[in-house]
């Protein structure tokens, strides 16, 4: 599958549907900083901007999305005390510290690997962590990542999978963010069985969208149901993503 990649102006319209146009003003200084600071790297602007869009997707708050776009900014330590004054007097402290604590998190996890149980680190992750919006910062990086895969360097993704796997899945999970994490299921498994995944996807008869129209409509009558019978409860639901689905079957020797 490729995925559209995101443009400045998708990222402010898409946040113009919930939020008001004064937060849409910090969402364009971040664009602006991150363009002045990356004039050639046109990767990374590109990384930069699908981070912020998926944010926009959740209707995160602007700093939130400014801080996903400006997530990598300090990667580059050139200029990097002239960067952090120049996010606190354009944008606040509260945007600097998202990116910084992102920034933090990234280093725990390089200098903790293969030293400490992915289990363990996934802990470690979110203790750090003050603010909960740094972790949803990271794991949409980490999905724009593994969306364009054919970035990454070929001999290093199947530690890549295995360390989403056992941390940012599980960390997805844990905070409800239910989307991101099958997708990044989904992208391992993608990533590690392109073969199984390709037949899995060519025997599903039905496409996505028509499995969750299935599901919402089975979800709207048992809605009705239980009010009927004055039970009080909240009801989600999801199509199988394809490595739940292989998964089963495995268990099922299929």
């Amino acid at each position: 599958m490729q995925y559209a990649q995101a443009t400045a102006n998708q990222i402010k319209e898409k946040a113009e549907e919930y939020l008001p146009k004064s937060e849409i003003k910090k969402i364009d200084t971040a664009i602006q900083i991150l363009e002045k600071y990356t004039p050639n790297s046109e990767k990374q602007v590109q990384h930069s901007l699908n981070t912020g869009y998926i944010l926009t997707e959740l209707k995160l708050d602007s700093e939130s999305i400014a801080s996903a776009i400006l997530h990598d900014i300090l990667d580059n330590t050139e200029y990097s005390e002239e960067k952090i004054i120049e996010i606190k007097q354009s944008l606040g402290t509260e945007i600097i510290e998202i990116i910084q604590q992102v920034a933090k998190i990234d280093e725990i996890e390089r200098k903790n690997r293969g030293k400490i149980s992915n289990k363990l680190l996934a802990q470690v992750v979110l203790g750090t962590a003050k603010d909960i919006r740094t972790i949803f910062v990271q794991l949409a990086a980490m999905l724009d990542h593994l969306r364009n895969y054919t970035n990454l360097e070929k001999n290093k993704l199947p530690e890549i999978c295995k360390r989403v796997q056992e941390i940012h899945v599980p960390i997805a999970h844990k905070l409800g963010a239910y989307d991101i994490e099958w997708e990044l299921e989904d992208l391992t498994f993608k990533i590690n069985n392109p073969e199984i995944y390709k037949q899995i996807k060519n025997e599903l008869k039905e496409k996505r969208s028509f499995r969750e129209k299935l599901l919402i409509e089975f979800k709207e009558e048992l809605e009705k149901a239980l009010k009927t019978a004055h039970i009080p409860a909240t009801t989600s639901c999801r199509p199988k993503s394809f490595s739940g689905i292989y998964r089963k079957m495995k268990n099922q020797n299929k």
